[in-house]
């Protein structure tokens, strides 16, 4: 969605990348081909928007594509990515639409290397952020503070960065999806196949919300890749 105009929608498919002008009554088509798996639109100048893009479903190989006319059109900008990208998340700056980051990792179907990578330069070059933190799997950067950003990584936790990134403190020993906040950004939430976890005080102390045996199943799988599909929870607000 486009933060000022929510008029501006966009899907990402398998078949390429789908945008709507009119609130999702109608979409067209703004770029054919690959699989676009997630997209952000920059906060303080939202002509500017960026999204990771993958030759195929399971490959990995995934690139930044950038677009300055709200999503009108798209360009691939990254440049000496590794090959072994599958890029899962990508966060804009929230005042400098230069500085975007990506996090990489497995997918369903793909098993990309798990790391964090920031561009300042508009995505075109890339530099690996808390790269001795073996097994990255989320980030959230607090859009009140920029220079805070938080990191889950398998096998350790939770990791709070207040300076860019150049150096990580462990907040939790759960590992998991983190959801911070916008309005708040002292509140995260924490969602994993054992339950959610709050903090109300930016990673200093945190208390389990629910166990996944109160979690409502939404649907009944009809196939399975993990034994956690059909488990569905409000993260907001349980």
């Amino acid at each position: 969605f486009n933060p000022v105009n929510p008029a501006i929608v966009f899907i990402g498919s398998d078949v390429g990348l789908y945008r709507s002008t009119d609130t999702a009554a109608n979409f067209t088509q703004v770029s054919s081909g690959g699989v676009w798996t997630d997209i952000d639109v920059s906060l303080s100048n939202p002509t500017i928007c960026y999204a990771a893009r993958h030759p195929s479903w399971n490959g990995n190989n995934g690139q930044i594509y950038k677009s300055t006319n709200s999503g009108a059109t798209w360009t691939q900008v990254s440049t000496g990515l590794s090959a072994n990208m599958r890029i899962g998340k990508v966060m804009v700056h929230p005042t400098n639409p230069s500085i975007v980051y990506f996090v990489s990792g497995k997918s369903r179907f793909s098993n990309g290397t798990e790391a964090l990578y920031r561009s300042t330069d508009g995505g075109v070059t890339w530099t690996q952020l808390a790269a001795s933190l073996s097994g990255i799997v989320d980030c959230v950067l607090d859009q009140t503070t920029p220079t805070t950003l938080y990191v889950s990584v398998t096998g350790s936790g939770v990791h709070k960065s207040t300076n860019d990134g150049a150096a990580w403190s462990l907040q939790t020993s759960n590992v998991g999806r983190i959801f911070l906040n916008r309005t708040n950004p002292q509140v995260l939430r924490l969602i994993n196949t054992n339950g959610v976890w709050e903090t109300t005080n930016g990673g200093t102390t945190w208390a389990q919300k629910s166990a996944k045996a109160s979690w409502d199943q939404g649907f009944t799988p009809t196939w399975n890749y993990e034994t956690n599909n059909g488990l569905l929870c409000t993260y907001d607000e349980d």
